[in-house]
């Protein structure tokens, strides 16, 4: 069932980082035949930060490419005009080019639009967009207001909330505590949990990776962690904990980590570092990890996390210690740890255990629970219900 023809959604990653939340929702719902082909709007890029990133232009035009055998357009909003801020005629022309050439990706198309962004640039066209669509979605996949800093950048946020997500037809919520602090902004409210894209990691053949079994070789054991670590989410105390008391384990850090977290980890020869790999290869260095941590700080800003990565770790039936934040406690195959010391003892049961085919099994059930087929249905069946 068609609803319309097409669907927007303005994501906060880029679509190369691989199957996130924002990516996974897209593609479940073109692929449930719900719309017949998407545009993703990747985060905005200023076309001053080639000369420091090292780009070239051309790099930045790769990105306007196709995805999901071509039912996807990936589209990016580029700045390209300085001292725009400062000149007000400037800034007409740059907004003006911008809203031509989204606007021409839609194709005069009834459309759903999806925001998954806290984009303050964009945040007229955004309206605009809202007041156009046939329906419109914006998800918070986080509590966002704790990615800024200071009051400026707070107070920027609330007006762009306010400005937004008053507007849509319907706001989803990563979990349930995000949605009781934003309920109040619309009516229309569902929470919409994290998930994972089951069939990415129930696999049983695995490539082999060369740095991968040289830690295999140098350790007995690998424990691992896979996502982003900063030191606003990483427990570090317990990571410091377990390769101070395990000099003969190795922990593996598999995506984008912090320098903060890397300086204060410098002195630890156990600790490895794997930069971003293609989410369809994160299965064969999982394969590797003899237990999968999710160690998390509690406090204002994880508390509005739901771990993606849990449930990736369930779909490669792996042992999996985390701490109580994240919906790891909700999840059958988790074990939870209380504090840095039991960190260390909870692995070390974790590798005890025997890991027969019942519990591999559980673990991919649970997996299989928490898939984004069977976590979207609700969405799918209430934007069936409710667009026309």
């Amino acid at each position: 069932m068609q609803l319309t023809p097409l669907i927007v959604c303005f994501g906060d990653l880029y679509w190369k980082n691989g199957l996130e939340r924002n990516h996974s929702i897209l593609k479940n719902l073109i692929e449930a035949g719900l719309f017949d082909r998407g545009v993703y709007v990747e985060p905005s890029f200023w076309l001053s930060t080639l000369y420091s990133e090292k780009q070239s232009l051309g790099s930045l035009l790769k990105r306007h490419r196709t995805a999901l055998d071509g039912k996807l357009k990936i589209k990016q909003v580029v700045h390209f005009i300085p001292f725009k801020n400062k000149i007000s005629q400037l800034n007409n022309i740059e907004k003006s080019v911008i809203r031509s050439n989204l606007f021409a990706s839609l194709e005069g198309s009834n459309y759903t639009l999806l925001i998954n962004r806290i984009a303050f640039d964009i945040d007229d066209l955004l309206v605009e967009l809202i007041q156009k669509a046939k329906f419109s979605i914006f998800d918070f996949s986080d509590d966002f207001r704790e990615f800024f800093s200071n009051d400026h950048e707070i107070d920027q946020f609330n007006r762009f909330v306010e400005k937004t997500v008053t507007k849509v037809d319907l706001v989803i919520h990563v979990n349930e505590h995000v949605r009781d602090i934003y309920s109040s902004y619309n009516k229309n409210n569902m929470v919409v949990r994290n998930a994972t894209n089951f069939s990415n990691f129930d696999r049983k053949h695995f490539r082999k990776i060369n740095k991968m079994e040289g830690v295999k070789a140098q350790y007995t054991k690998i424990i691992g962690y896979i996502g982003t670590a900063n030191l606003i989410r990483l427990d570090l105390v317990a990571v410091i904990e377990l390769v101070s008391q395990k000099p003969d384990w190795a922990f593996v850090f598999v995506g984008s980590i912090g320098n903060e977290i890397k300086t204060r980890l410098n002195q630890f020869s156990n600790i490895i570092y794997i930069n971003f790999v293609p989410y369809t290869d994160l299965p064969d260095y999982l394969n590797y990890f003899d237990v999968c941590t999710a160690p998390m700080l509690i406090n204002d800003h994880t508390v509005g996390n739901d771990l993606l990565k849990l449930h990736d770790y369930l779909a490669m039936a792996k042992p999996v210690v985390a701490s109580n934040v994240g919906g790891s406690s909700d999840l059958e195959g988790v074990t939870i740890y209380n504090d840095p010391d039991d960190f260390v003892i909870k692995i070390e049961q974790e590798l005890e255990k025997p890991n027969t085919p019942e519990i591999f099994e559980k673990r991919k059930e649970t997996a299989r629970e928490n898939s984004w087929e069977h976590r979207l249905e609700p969405l799918r069946n209430y934007l069936i219900t409710h667009i026309h």
